[in-house]
């Protein structure tokens, strides 16, 4: 499986900070991007490769 949130937060850092939500305090500085992960289902699965429909 691949780990998609690695790639997912290095784009948004090149619009603005981006940090995960369960992090986020008052003295975050802003404007910024915040993600969480919602879900991450394994749709289909075989002897040798996988699909993962994930939601941030």
């Amino acid at each position: 499986m691949i780990d998609y949130t690695p790639n997912l937060v290095a784009t948004l850092q090149t619009i603005l900070p981006t940090h995960y939500e369960m992090v986020l305090t008052s003295k975050t500085a802003t404007p910024c991007i915040s993600y969480m992960e919602l879900n991450n289902n394994m749709t289909e699965t075989g002897d040798t490769l996988g699909y993962s429909r994930i939601t941030y």
